[in-house]
């Protein structure tokens, strides 16, 4: 509960924990679907996922993210603007797997994409919101 009266009675009592439940029951239902998929991704053999990971292409991304067209997608979709948090890892992630040699680097880049999907499937996505209305 979030708030504490001096005087409640055991039916108010009962109404916070009937929508206490509810509350659960519901965010139990939006999360489930998302822990699925991520399981299900974390079961894929890694050779489903790309071996090459291009500096240029995530250089893009960043630029078209950081963009004044990018950041009013950004709002429109989830109601702030956004640093590319997502963009620049990729980008320095390539940047760092630049000296590796080619197996270890298509191996890291592999696990990269694992991780990425992973991620962004447990996060969900802006379809959440019109899903529920």
């Amino acid at each position: 509960m979030f708030w504490k009266t001096s005087e409640q009675t055991p039916e108010l009592t009962e109404i916070q924990k009937k929508e206490d439940d509810e509350l659960n029951s519901l965010l139990q239902e939006i999360t489930s679907p998302r822990e699925k998929a991520a399981t299900r991704v974390a079961t894929l053999p890694s050779s489903k996922f790309p071996s090459e990971l291009s500096c240029l292409t995530a250089l893009d991304e960043l630029m078209q993210c950081m963009s004044l067209g990018g950041q009013v997608r950004n709002y429109y979709r989830y109601g702030d603007l956004t640093f590319c948090d997502r963009q620049n890892d990729k980008l320095n992630f390539c940047f760092s797997q630049s000296i590796k040699s080619a197996e270890e680097k298509a191996e890291n880049v592999r696990e990269w994409y694992r991780k990425d999907l992973e991620n962004r499937l447990k996060a969900g996505s802006s379809e959440d919101v019109w899903e529920s209305r």
